[in-house]
């Protein structure tokens, strides 16, 4: 079921942690886009980046590529990006 995506952003010292939640997926692009946009500037100015999944209750490829948008722009600027919280799903 889909549910509203979010992306929470908290500086801890030089670390921005990213939280993003919900559903991201395409039906939610604008949103999504949105919301990576919102922290463009939190990301330049982090010395790392540590993106947390457990949220995430749906993702597809254009989800999976926004964040990994994020995550490649923080290292391109030389930040150290780490990602955590992500599930394992088992084919059925």
């Amino acid at each position: 079921m889909a549910t509203q995506p979010l992306l929470t952003a908290t500086p801890s010292g030089d670390v921005l942690e990213l939280r993003p939640g919900g559903s991201w997926i395409a039906a939610n692009v604008t949103i999504l886009e949105a919301l990576s946009d919102s922290i463009t500037a939190q990301l330049d100015h982090s010395k790392a980046v540590r993106v947390d999944m457990a949220g995430v209750r749906e993702l597809d490829t254009l989800g999976a590529w926004l964040l990994e948008k994020m995550s490649r722009r923080a290292t391109s600027a030389g930040h150290r990006t780490e990602v955590v919280g992500v599930a394992t799903i088992m084919p059925v």
